[in-house]
């Protein structure tokens, strides 16, 4: 009976030996692809770092894009309003004296001063930098009303009706 104890004892021993054989090979392979996973932690970790820093400037660029275009939106807007006071000057003719005005408007309307040319102001082209020495130069001759020929004067009594000073110019 001991004889079969050891024998049995053997056999396990046996069974045993080569199921920790079989393990010490899982445990390799094992020990192996822990090494390998660590490897590719260590890589994607690198990359994720890369990455945040580069999200972090693609952030700082966009904030400093969505900053600029604020004021470019800003800037555009003033200079709209601006271009639209600047027309409304334009066609109520600011600036101008409320005889000119009223040669202007009637003119426009077809009620009187037909052989009027226009403005000596609308005749002239200066630069930005120029306008103002033109404007000065000038003075009040900038609003004379402009006609072909003296023979094309308003009458006395048309003359008369304005609702101020006139200066023509042929």
């Amino acid at each position: 009976q001991i004889k079969e104890q050891a024998d049995r004892l053997a056999a396990k021993s046996g069974t045993l030996a080569g199921e920790a054989e079989k393990f010490a090979g899982i445990a390799a392979a094992a020990t192996q692809a822990i090494a390998t996973l660590q490897g590719q932690i260590t890589s994607t970790t690198a990359e994720i770092t890369r990455l945040e820093g580069e999200m972090s400037r693609l952030s700082e660029d966009r904030r400093q894009l969505a900053s600029k275009v604020s004021t470019l939106e800003q800037e555009l807007l003033k200079l709209k309003t601006r271009q639209s006071t600047l027309r409304e000057m334009d066609e109520n003719r600011a600036g101008f004296g409320d005889a000119v005005r009223h040669i202007l408007s009637a003119k426009a309307s077809a009620q009187g001063y037909s052989s009027v040319l226009g403005i000596l102001a609308d005749c002239i082209e200066a630069t930005p930098e120029h306008a103002a020495a033109v404007e000065s130069a000038l003075g009040p001759a900038i609003q004379a009303v402009l006609v072909e020929k003296l023979a094309d004067l308003p009458t006395a009594d048309d003359l008369a009706a304005l609702p101020g000073r006139v200066m023509f110019l042929t």
